[in-house]
């Protein structure tokens, strides 16, 4: 159950809506309401795992959300990054990071989590606290985030292979 626990938690890591989602309602209830994802994440139905096994994830949620909270805020931060390099190019990314505010990730990480007014998170009161801190670990590491996040759109557009040198782009660039 354990392992299936911590496989749970790189699942967890692995999706941008779930982890904005633990960190926008301060914990992982959110999460465990999607069993389906949970049961695919953990890999608990390949083992057999049921209902005991959804108990224990969430009799454990408390302790392995402050596990993956510095982590998610990583991964809120680097999405934030890969969005905003999808919308505004590489030529406006470092003027529109440097222009963020909590405001804006707020709103961003509300967005994230939302599917119009009937699906707004009713639970916001940290949200302005997490959005910092999603700005916080963005600026720390914003050249490793934007580089991660550029490479990950010429991989997609097809001029560059994964792993190889600069020199190895295509035509565009």
């Amino acid at each position: 159950m354990d392992e299936a626990i911590e496989t749970l938690g790189r699942g967890v890591l692995a999706s941008s809506y779930a982890s904005v989602a633990a960190l926008v309602y301060g914990g992982l209830e959110p999460v465990l309401e999607l069993k389906g994802f949970v049961m695919a994440a953990s890999r608990a139905r390949l083992a057999g795992m049921g209902e005991e096994f959804l108990q224990e994830v969430l009799r454990r949620s408390p302790a392995l959300y402050e596990e993956l909270r510095s982590p998610m805020l990583c991964v809120a931060a680097k999405n934030l990054v890969r969005e905003a390099l999808w919308v505004v190019g590489e030529e406006g990314l470092e003027h529109f990071v440097e222009s963020l505010t909590p405001g804006h990730v707020a709103a961003w990480l509300l967005a994230k989590v939302s599917v119009g007014r009937a699906l707004m998170p009713w639970r916001t009161q940290g949200l302005l606290r997490t959005a910092r801190e999603v700005l916080n670990v963005l600026e720390q590491g914003i050249d490793r985030y934007v580089s991660s996040a550029i490479e990950e759109l010429e991989m997609l557009r097809g001029s560059r292979v994964p792993g190889d040198p600069e020199e190895h782009r295509g035509r565009g660039h």
